[in-house]
């Protein structure tokens, strides 16, 4: 893997720890506060703006240890070599994103999900980690299909279980393989 796509894992796996893409000037300000907050680091604006292309930089661009190694160490790992050795050596990290645990849903409470490319499912939740779909938009779930979930996790792929999908049962679905999910919970 060449050092552009680890770069660019290292962007997404920050995301994925802050529940948000950096977009705007203000997302690079929170999130130079966050590194601050977890690694004692202080990486500056235009740092975390040439990082993520944000602001145009030469083609050749080579991001100094500190700041390479800052990042890693805020996604939990020792630094910027162990984050490139990923998968290879470990498939565990930390994580702060967004998170639902199903055992803290009440029967009736509905979430949104989506994923890319522009997939939407409304869902509510029926008990016992099992839900019933009652919207489906672009996604190859349907209306009045059930499936169980343990957990939502915004920026990680979903397992869903046990799917009932047009009276067939089958024994799982990933939703936002590559990019990951995000989710709201829905007030009626």
């Amino acid at each position: 893997m060449n050092s552009l796509d680890v770069r660019k894992d290292l962007c997404k796996a920050v995301e994925s720890m802050v529940g948000q893409k950096m977009e705007t000037p203000r997302d690079f300000t929170a999130l130079s506060e966050l590194i601050k907050k977890r690694t004692d680091k202080t990486l500056s604006l235009s740092t975390l703006k040439r990082f993520w292309g944000y602001v145009s930089t030469d083609d050749d661009y080579s991001p100094s240890a500190f700041t390479a190694n800052a990042l890693s160490q805020f996604v939990g790992y020792r630094n910027y070599e162990d984050f490139a050795k990923r998968g290879r050596e470990t498939q565990s990290s930390w994580t702060f994103a967004k998170h639902q645990n199903v055992a803290e849903l009440k029967v009736g409470q509905r979430l949104e999900l989506r994923w890319n490319p522009n997939r939407r499912l409304k869902v509510k939740y029926l008990g016992n980690q099992r839900f019933v779909i009652e919207e489906s938009e672009n996604s190859k779930l349907s209306v009045g299909d059930r499936f169980d979930c343990y957990t939502f996790v915004e920026g990680n792929m979903v397992l869903l279980e046990n799917v009932l999908h047009l009276g067939v049962t089958y024994p799982s679905y990933y939703a936002g393989k590559n990019d990951g999910i995000t989710f709201d919970l829905l007030i009626d």
